[in-house]
């Protein structure tokens, strides 16, 4: 058996023309084999070696492995991964069943394929790359669910089973942080700057992209950050007993409880952050770097989501004859 290629798809992956691969890049260097994907991947290693074997947890490449039997490098053609393509067009969900995979899941999984067969060829356990005659799947815009201004306010004074649910939560409001961040968040991160603010300095866990973010004195309030604490460490973790669970059943309770019909997930705060932050007049560009966003488009949905002058030009086409003068005089 010859050598191991190893490619961990839980980093950003080099393409030929030297772009680096990752979330937020949408484009494909087809031409000069680059490939670049933007779906995120995390928790994978893919392992490749004379038999095109690939281990990669909810990839779906395990059964249709199943389905093709083993195959060597030799025999990876444009057919053969158009035939992956297929399959995952019909593909059951990993959890549900019933349901067969989103469009935007299956762009990810295609799209990390590409990536594979571009490391292969440039390492040359292919001797020609398949991505020239490969078409790429587009992703579907989808809807960024967030919490108005008032929803938040309302949120915030219902009261939760689970106290570190509501800190954490309004937290992610407050500073934009992922729950990634979230969870590994220690009072160490959190210092004072030469403008005498307090920010919080983090390597954030999903993009490795290092953020120094001013917090506001209320987010400091909220976590008790000026409590006296004798037994607190600075290594300690801010949101002791935090844990994915209380994202489930308990945070659909407390919205529910609040009257929020809304279907809001943890990763909705940082969602809301980026609207509310646009929609108070922060620059789109102050968000970007906020948020830790490499690409400005990506940010520049909340500018879109938080159109005031959308929400103004709706009362200008009118059906009364006194609301045409009073726009007119107006």
């Amino acid at each position: 058996i010859a050598d191991f290629l190893v490619v961990d798809l839980g980093k950003p992956i080099v393409g030929g023309d030297g772009a680096r691969i990752g979330k937020n890049q949408t484009a494909d260097g087809v031409g000069d084999g680059g490939i670049l994907f933007d779906a995120p991947v995390a928790d994978a290693k893919i392992v490749v070696h004379d038999f095109f074997e690939i281990e990669f947890r909810a990839f779906h490449l395990t059964d249709f492995g199943a389905f093709l039997g083993k195959c060597r490098f030799d025999e990876v053609s444009v057919d053969l991964c158009n035939r992956f393509k297929e399959y995952l067009m019909t593909a059951p969900q990993t959890l549900h069943t019933s349901h067969r995979l989103h469009v935007n899941s299956i762009a990810g999984y295609w799209s990390t394929f590409r990536a594979v067969l571009h490391t292969a060829y440039r390492e040359h356990r292919i001797m020609e790359n398949p991505n020239g005659f490969l078409e790429r799947i587009d992703t579907i815009p989808t809807v960024k669910e967030h919490l108005s201004r008032q929803e938040l306010i309302r949120l915030a004074d219902t009261p939760c089973r689970s106290e570190v649910l509501r800190k954490a939560f309004l937290f992610s409001c407050l500073t934009g942080l992922r729950k990634s961040d979230i969870k590994q968040l220690t009072w160490d991160k959190i210092q004072p700057y030469g403008d005498g603010g307090m920010y919080v300095t983090l390597r954030m866990q999903k993009t490795q992209q290092l953020v120094n973010n001013p917090i506001s004195n209320e987010a400091l309030d909220l976590i008790g950050f000026h409590d006296k604490d004798e037994g607190r460490k600075p290594t300690d973790k801010v949101f002791k007993g935090f844990n994915d669970s209380l994202t489930q059943a308990p945070l659909k309770k407390w919205l529910r409880d609040a009257g929020i019909p809304k279907h809001v997930s943890y990763h909705s705060s940082r969602h809301t952050f980026g609207s509310l932050q646009v929609e108070a007049g922060t620059s789109v560009y102050t968000v970007q770097h906020m948020l830790g966003h490499k690409n400005v488009a990506t940010t520049q949905i909340y500018a879109a989501m938080a159109d005031e002058s959308k929400r103004e030009s709706v009362d200008r086409i009118t059906l009364k004859t006194a609301k045409i003068a009073e726009i007119k005089t107006g």
